[in-house]
């Protein structure tokens, strides 16, 4: 049996902290799971107020295996959102330090192809290895593609 790992499934926690000399805005906020072949797509969008005077807080949930970084996406508006800060550490937080400015647009499809966990049965064939983006071989050529 394989157990592909998707996108996030529930956004990020967020909060806010002292500092900063931002007006009241409401950010909408993301992430996406990545390691170096790729990144999943982003995880459920959640909003949250911050009050003028504060900055926006993301804490990310635990990294699945594979995963070597959680990218964090914020915006002002619904469904606009872009690449504010990479964070490295499993269930880290980022802290905004100023005015918004990702200019990197979040993957529309999952281009994570290494993010996949195997359970064989004894007996059975090896760990699966990449032959192509998307697809997984085990033993000689028996294939399975994945999608996100």
């Amino acid at each position: 049996n394989f157990l592909y790992e998707p996108r996030p499934g529930v956004g990020p926690s967020t909060n806010y902290t002292t500092g900063g000399a931002l007006a009241l805005t409401t950010y909408y906020v993301a992430y996406a799971w990545a390691n170096a072949n790729g990144e999943t797509e982003l995880s459920p969008e959640v909003s949250r107020t911050v009050p003028a005077s504060r900055f926006l807080q993301v804490t990310v949930g635990r990294f699945p295996t594979g995963v070597t970084e959680a990218r964090i996406y914020v915006g002002t508006v619904a469904g606009a959102l872009k690449r504010e800060a990479t964070v490295s550490t499993s269930r880290g937080t980022w802290t905004q330090a100023g005015a918004l400015a990702g200019t990197l647009d979040p993957s529309t499809t999952n281009t994570m192809s290494e993010v996949i966990r195997a359970r064989i049965a004894p007996g059975g064939f090896a760990s699966p290895t990449l032959k192509a983006p998307g697809v997984w071989a085990l033993g000689l050529e028996i294939e399975e593609m994945f999608s996100g």
